[in-house]
């Protein structure tokens, strides 16, 4: 009853306070006493009375509910921090498993070693890595359910830079800071950019053409990845030689370019769009 000996001695304009009681059977009931102290000095003069006016509710069912959701709330902290341990463990197992078969390939032999079969390994390795990629980002940033995409994407140009040897400087630029993505999502998203850069790294910049004169800025390769609503746009863009006249995503027969469009109608419900004015643009709408 601290609180309303506090207000008698007038350190509090109104009381409240919890207690409980222990009842003969050894239970214990909660109540909750609220009221306020009204001084009087006019009854008798020179003394001074109290009125005390409040009430007190059995507030037993409350606090039993309120033990109850606690409990509710440890063992549900418990199983997310268990559930977030094995997430953690499966995208773990997942990217070491897909680095595993990226050494595999680099083994000699396992594929013809003339130009084009070194082509080929090079490009399932690259598609590797940005699976890979993926699972090692949820691992590292903690969000197992969404995939930043600005450090995804980010950290998939680098590599695919690094994979790349050529004679031109080609800059990259990202633009997804904030998008968030589910794996489903991401996995034909990384692969799709994939296939897009390597195409843009071997064909947009040759020897012959120079950028810096035609397109009046240095080899560039953009790709930017943004949300409207419940829209997602995403763009893949070079300032290269472009594409050739009469070209169809649909029919093309570029293995890397059939993997693109197979990705964007089936997996991801996308609408395409390719432009080729200043280079080439490949541009992907899609819902969540």
């Amino acid at each position: 009853m601290q609180a309303m000996y506090d207000h008698i001695e007038g350190r509090a304009a109104v009381y409240e306070t919890a207690y409980r009681i222990r009842t003969s059977s050894g239970d214990y009931l909660w109540f909750r006493d609220v009221g306020r102290i009204t001084r009087r000095t006019e009854i008798v003069p020179g003394e001074m009375s109290l009125t005390v006016t409040g009430m007190v509710v059995d507030i037993t069912r409350q606090m039993h509910t309120e033990d109850t959701l606690r409990e509710r709330e440890e063992h549900l902290k418990e199983a997310l921090a268990e559930k977030e341990i094995l997430l953690s463990e499966i995208h773990h197992r997942v990217k070491n498993n897909l680095t595993a078969l990226i050494s595999l390939l680099s083994l000699e032999g396992s594929y013809e070693e003339t130009p084009a079969g070194k082509a080929i390994k090079k490009d399932l390795q690259d598609r590797a890595r940005s699976m890979a990629l993926i699972h090692e980002t949820l691992y590292q940033t903690h969000q197992y359910g969404e995939v930043d995409t600005g450090v995804y994407l980010t950290n998939l140009t680098r590599q695919l830079v690094n994979s790349f040897t050529t004679t031109k400087t080609v800059k990259i630029a990202v633009d997804a800071h904030g998008v968030m993505l589910g794996i489903s999502r991401a996995t034909p998203v990384g692969l799709i950019i994939n296939e897009l850069v390597t195409n843009s790294f071997k064909y947009a910049f040759p020897e012959s053409f120079d950028a810096l004169t035609v397109r009046q800025a240095p080899p560039t390769i953009s790709i930017s990845l943004t949300k409207n609503d419940e829209e997602y746009v995403m763009a893949v863009k070079d300032n290269g030689v472009g594409l050739p006249p009469g070209f169809d995503l649909a029919t093309t027969r570029t293995l890397g370019l059939k993997l693109v469009n197979f990705l964007a109608k089936h997996q991801m419900q996308a609408d395409v769009e390719v432009n080729s004015t200043d280079g080439t643009e490949y541009i992907f709408r899609f819902l969540e």
